[in-house]
C-alpha cells in the first residue's frame, strides 16, 4: 500500500509539475488584446510556420533540434527572440507580446544581433527620403534604407540573419 501511495504521489507530482517538450504560446498586442494568425519564425532554417486564425494557443515541438530558436510575428511586429538549449520548457501556455520593444532594447543598446548574438553583421536602418550620400552607403551595404517612416522604427539589420530590429 505504501509503495502503491508512493508511486501515485509521484506520478501527480511530475504531471503537475512538469517540464515540457512543447512550448505553447498566446500572442498578444499592447499586452491586452489576444490575436490569432500570424507565423512562427525559425531563422537559422529559414522555416516558416503559418498560425491558423482560428488557433489561440501556437505549440512549438522543442525536439526538433532546428526549432528551438523561433520568434513570432503578426502583421509585421516582431516578438522576442526565443532560445532554447535543451527541450525542456514549461507546461504552462507562455504570453507573448507584439512587439516586444522592451527586449529588443538591450540589444539595441548593445548592438548586438537578439538571433547570431554577434555585432559585426549590424547595418543602421534609415528612414525618410535619403540623400545622395544614404544611397551610396546602402550600395556599398554599409546602411539599409527603410523607406517611409513607420509607427514602430526598427534601428538595425542583421545581414547575416536578414533581421531588423
Amino acid at each position: 500500500m505504501r509503495t502503491l501511495l508512493t508511486i501515485l504521489l509521484f506520478i501527480i507530482s511530475t504531471t503537475c509539475f512538469s517540464q515540457g517538450d512543447k512550448f505553447k504560446a498566446q500572442l498578444y498586442i499592447q499586452d491586452t488584446i489576444g490575436v490569432a494568425g500570424g507565423a512562427v519564425i525559425f531563422p537559422l532554417t529559414s522555416d516558416t510556420i503559418n498560425i491558423k486564425y482560428s488557433d489561440t494557443v501556437t505549440i512549438i515541438d522543442l525536439n526538433n533540434l532546428n526549432h528551438r530558436l523561433f520568434y513570432f510575428m503578426w502583421s509585421g511586429l516582431v516578438s522576442k527572440v526565443f532560445r532554447f538549449d535543451t527541450n525542456n520548457t514549461s507546461s504552462n501556455i507562455q504570453k507573448v507580446n507584439l512587439p516586444d520593444t522592451i527586449f529588443f532594447k538591450h540589444f539595441e543598446e548593445e548592438r548586438v544581433c537578439p538571433i547570431c548574438l554577434k555585432s559585426k553583421y549590424l547595418i543602421p536602418i534609415s528612414y525618410g527620403l535619403p540623400l545622395p550620400k544614404q544611397f551610396k552607403l546602402a550600395d556599398k551595404g554599409k546602411l539599409r534604407l527603410g523607406g517611409c517612416v513607420y509607427e514602430i522604427e526598427k534601428k538595425y539589420y542583421c545581414k547575416k540573419d536578414d533581421f531588423e530590429f
